[in-house]
């Protein structure tokens, strides 16, 4: 996941001991945050996911893209989880989350994300996944 973050951020710790799952802490300088991506496989026809992705936008290849900012249930006042949430149409979802914190339950280190919403939705874009899963 590090080379898809932004050129000169480096990732303080880096976990991904699951297949599908990986978690990093970034700093920019500005205050951590911790970076989640989930990759899961579904079944293109499965209602659980269509109802989910209902209102997402389409892209031409038919990929649905959603994005949500959410306050962080059981976190500090203005800790706040960015996430873009991403289904290829072969039913590969990939969720890319942030939190301005460096881990759910501690208090925000800062009041914006470090990567924007187009950055995040980049990145559960990206090629590399569907090459891997």
């Amino acid at each position: 996941m590090q080379q898809l973050l932004p050129r000169g951020w480096q990732a303080a710790d880096e976990y991904g001991a699951e297949k599908g799952y990986a978690s990093m802490t970034v700093n920019d300088g500005q205050g951590k945050c911790l970076l989640t991506v989930t990759v899961q496989r579904w079944s293109p026809g499965s209602p659980e996911i269509a109802q989910l992705f209902a209102g997402a936008a389409v892209r031409p290849d038919g990929t649905r893209v959603l994005t949500r900012r959410l306050p962080v249930a059981g976190g500090a006042g203005g800790t706040f989880q960015w996430d873009a949430d991403v289904l290829v149409t072969d039913g590969l979802r990939i969720v890319v989350s942030e939190v301005n914190a460096p881990a759910f339950g501690l208090p925000a280190t800062r009041a914006v994300p470090l990567l924007s919403i187009p950055q995040l939705r980049a990145i559960a874009l990206s090629s590399r996944w569907k090459a891997r899963y």
